[in-house]
C-alpha cells in the first residue's frame, strides 16, 4: 500500500474545493442599503423583485380594502403606486449604484436608467454583465450568492411569464366560446 491515507469514514464529506480562487480571503459584507459597495447580479435582482413585489403588495391591499368598503377609485390607486415609486425611487438607485460598482462602473451611472430608450442597454448590462474578479476600486467582492436568492429570481419570471400567457390566452378562449355559441345557434 502507498503513503497515501484512505478516508474510512463514509459520512465525511468529500475535500473538494467548490468556491472560486477568491476562496477564503475579503468579501463585501456592507449593508445594500448605502451605496458603497459592491452588490452581484443574483443580490441585485433579489432585492430590485423585493422591491417591486413590496410595492404589489402595498397596492393590492389598498386595492382591496377600497373593493371592500365600495369606495374603489382608480385614480387613487395610481396616486398610491406612483407615491410608492418615488417614495423607492432612491433605493432602486443605490441598488444601481452597488452593482455598476461591482462591474467596476460608477455608480452615476445609474443615472441613465431615467432615459427613456437609452436604458435598455445599462439595465441589459447591471442584469448580465458579470461583477470584477477580486477586488476593484470600489472594494472587494460581493459575497456569492450561489442559490439563496436564485429561487426568488425563477418564480418572478414564471409568474411574469405565465402572467403573459394568461393575458393572450383568456381573451382568446373568450372569443373561441362566444363564437362557438353563436354558431350553435339558439
Amino acid at each position: 500500500m502507498s503513503d497515501q491515507t484512505v478516508n474510512t469514514d463514509l459520512y465525511k464529506a468529500p475535500d473538494a474545493k467548490v468556491m472560486s480562487d477568491y476562496e477564503g480571503k475579503e468579501y463585501d459584507t456592507s449593508s445594500m442599503f448605502k451605496p458603497a459597495g459592491r452588490a452581484g447580479r443574483v443580490r441585485y435582482l433579489k432585492y430590485s423583485i423585493g422591491l417591486s413585489f413590496l410595492s404589489m403588495v402595498i397596492g393590492g391591499v389598498v386595492g382591496g380594502i377600497m373593493g371592500a368598503t365600495g369606495e374603489f377609485d382608480p385614480a387613487i390607486l395610481v396616486i398610491i403606486f406612483n407615491g410608492f415609486a418615488i417614495l423607492t425611487l432612491p433605493l432602486a438607485i443605490i441598488f444601481m449604484i452597488r452593482r455598476f460598482h461591482d462591474i467596476g462602473g460608477s455608480g452615476w451611472w445609474s443615472l441613465t436608467m431615467l432615459i427613456p430608450l437609452v436604458n435598455l442597454i445599462p439595465a441589459l448590462l447591471l442584469l448580465f454583465k458579470p461583477g470584477s474578479n477580486g477586488p476593484n476600486k470600489y472594494g472587494p467582492p460581493p459575497h456569492p450568492d450561489f442559490g439563496r436568492g436564485a429561487w426568488v429570481i425563477v418564480v418572478f419570471f414564471l409568474v411574469f411569464f405565465l402572467g403573459i400567457l394568461a393575458a393572450v390566452a383568456i381573451p382568446a378562449y373568450n372569443d373561441y366560446i362566444q363564437a362557438v355559441n353563436s354558431a350553435a345557434g339558439p
